[in-house]
């Protein structure tokens, strides 16, 4: 149990396929052309970063085309052929960004995903999620959360879906000075959409294409809020009156977007972790400072994308490690026509996990998705051991022997078998655990799994399960000699009698 704390979890551990992403979000207003300056600088210099092969910039890309945004896409040498880890690298490439681009609202570095391009939540290794009904709340909950993490070195690429930066107009009218002209707010509210943001009037056909015609005020008649203020309304009896007289305009900072999710409001913040530091600690870091947190009524923070995965993945594993123990323990009373048997049987599993969880530990492994499987599978190729010990301890005990010497028959017979079958695994096994490929990290954990486990049960089957079976022989024979006791004592009394 001590070895299976030292193990972080993840959904997925990072792999090196030389290849990833980064990106710089500049200040909400930021043009075209400051973002191609920007990115056309930092493109030249990750360029000239060591092992990096090839560099491709975008700006503006994906479903909302933002011109502040720059994407880049980074190819480095076969990781065959250089000397350094890709986080390496990528922490290089943070590092240069962060001193080429000290404007930037924030950075990001990222894997390239396997499937798709994903969510927000899912290209990051944490992604929290909160929720709640007021946005000014929201808002200082995670600014305070945001701050948190920036002054822990657990994580890096540190932001928030969250940006209040963008200007707004905001428009106030004076209802009751408005009633009194004879003008609706509708109205009101109508006329300065048609004369600020346009409404289309007509379409206009051309070489089979329609387009949509929109008509709206000139740009240097809606350029400054004194310009604003002599649009005119009509009021009921047809009359011309200045917006001056009835609203006032005023230019606050609102939300870019604000995100729902189930119909409630919520603030996304997302990091990843620093190289070297494996997801299931910055993980775990987040879980104490979530922990801490101490949230209004009717307001909620978990996690989000990838680190929500894993915790699902934790459920679902454990749900089926238990399906696999009933499944197996049915068919193994079926086979040995015993209920006691099965379970002598089955305590090879838990001394597979010694030798998995050491290997994780030895190999800095993380308990990802793939390696959670191959503790399901392991079941099964473990107990086959005992299998194999407890059957041929049978037969001996049907030929007259005591469960001793029957067992100690078994070790001498069948120990062969047993390290052939078992050395046969791991050696199969080898090329999942230690593959240099790209993307191999993924599948590792898993072949890990397998060879510690095999290992460790293979060794300590052959100690432990001798010592359960005899002792479940003695003691199901002390207990057959107490009901032939219980027995005899009736008969004993009516013959006396």
């Amino acid at each position: 149990m001590q070895l299976a704390t030292l193990v972080p979890i993840a959904f997925s551990p990072k792999t090196d396929r030389s290849e990833f992403t980064a990106m710089i979000e500049m200040p909400l207003g930021t043009g075209i052309a400051e973002s191609k300056r920007v990115g056309r600088e930092v493109a030249s210099a990750i360029a000239g970063v060591r092992h990096v092969e090839h560099v491709f910039m975008s700006i503006g890309a994906g479903a909302v085309t933002r011109p502040n945004e720059i994407n880049f896409y980074i190819r480095t040498i076969h990781k065959s052929q250089r000397d350094r880890n890709f986080e390496l690298i990528m922490d290089d490439v943070r590092a240069l960004i962060q001193r080429l681009a000290p404007a930037a609202k924030s950075t990001r570095m990222a894997e390239i995903p396997w499937v798709g391009a994903g969510s927000g939540s899912f290209l990051n290794d944490i992604a929290v999620v909160i929720q709640g009904p007021d946005l000014q709340t929201l808002e200082r909950i995670s600014h305070d959360l945001l701050e948190t993490m920036k002054s822990n070195p657990t994580f890096v690429d540190i932001g928030t879906s969250y940006d209040v930066a963008k200007p707004e107009i905001h428009v106030n009218i004076d209802r009751e000075r408005a009633s009194d002209l004879g003008i609706s707010v509708r109205k009101v509210a109508a006329t300065i959409r048609a004369a600020v943001g346009g409404t289309d009037v007509t379409t206009y056909e051309n070489q089979g294409s329609r387009y949509d015609v929109r008509i709206r005020l000139a740009e240097e008649n809606r350029d400054s809020l004194a310009k604003l203020d002599l649009i005119q309304v009509a009021n009921n009896s047809g009359e011309l009156i200045d917006l001056a007289n009835l609203a006032s305009f005023s230019v606050r900072k609102g939300p870019v977007q604000i995100d729902r999710r189930n119909r409630a409001k919520m603030i996304l913040l997302y990091a990843n972790s620093p190289p070297n530091t494996a997801v299931g600690v910055s993980m775990e870091k987040m879980e104490r400072i979530l922990e801490e947190l101490d949230l209004p009524p009717g307001y909620f923070a978990g996690f989000e994308g990838r680190s929500e995965s894993a915790q699902e993945s934790i459920e679902a594993i454990t749900f089926a490690f238990i399906l696999a123990l009933v499944a197996l323990y049915m068919i193994l009373a079926s086979q040995f026509n015993s209920f006691g048997q099965p379970a002598v049987i089955m305590t090879t599993a838990p001394l597979s996990f010694v030798g998995a969880f050491a290997a994780l530990v030895v190999f800095s492994g993380e308990l990802s998705l793939f390696a959670q499987i191959g503790l399901v599978a392991l079941m099964g190729l473990v107990m086959k051991n005992g299998i194999l010990l407890v059957d041929y301890a049978n037969q001996a005990r049907m030929e007259g022997a005591d469960a001793r010497e029957a067992m100690i028959r078994a070790g001498q017979l069948r120990l062969r078998p047993v390290l052939m079958t078992a050395f046969s695994t791991i050696f199969g096994t080898i090329p999942v655990a230690f593959s240099t490929s790209d993307g191999a990290e993924f599948r590792n954990p898993l072949g890990m799994i397998v060879i510690g486990g095999m290992l460790s049960s293979t060794m300590l089957t052959l100690l432990v399960v001798p010592v359960v079976y005899t002792f479940y022989e003695d003691l199901m024979g002390w207990i057959r000699s107490l009901l032939e006791r219980g027995k005899s004592k009736p008969a004993q009394t009516v013959a006396g009698s």
